[in-house]
């Protein structure tokens, strides 16, 4: 237990799941049902937890060549505006239908989230 009862808490892949500073009656519960936590709070962004110990998530390789996002691994969601795709190619070319900005992430946890601004003129 931590002295300070900020948590955080992650799942089996190591992702971050909720932070908190808990009371030590709620941390004792959590680890009654074998939550898994480590001591701090950390910005699920940031960070993740790898053999119980907090580690950075590496950088994404994901970068925006024009209109095609370009080493994506398969199988990492592609967020255009809100709507998600799974990459079946490590180049995804992105097919904007109307003018205008948009929003675009590519997902591939432990990862850092890549997010870039398209404009379709």
């Amino acid at each position: 237990m931590t002295d300070n009862g900020e948590v955080s808490f992650y799942d089996q892949t190591g992702r971050i799941t909720m932070t908190g500073a808990l009371s030590p009656a709620t941390l004792a519960h959590y680890e009654s049902i074998g939550a898994s936590y480590v001591a701090g709070i950390y910005d699920t962004a940031l960070y993740f937890v790898q053999g119980g110990t907090i580690v950075t998530r590496p950088a994404s390789p994901a970068i925006l060549v024009d209109f095609d996002l370009v080493d994506v691994h398969i199988g990492s969601v592609v967020r255009i505006n809100k709507t998600d795709y799974v990459a079946d190619s490590d180049t995804v070319h992105l097919s904007l239908t109307y003018p205008g900005d948009y929003d675009v992430t590519v997902l591939d946890f432990p990862y850092q989230d890549a997010v870039f601004k398209v404009t379709k003129i």
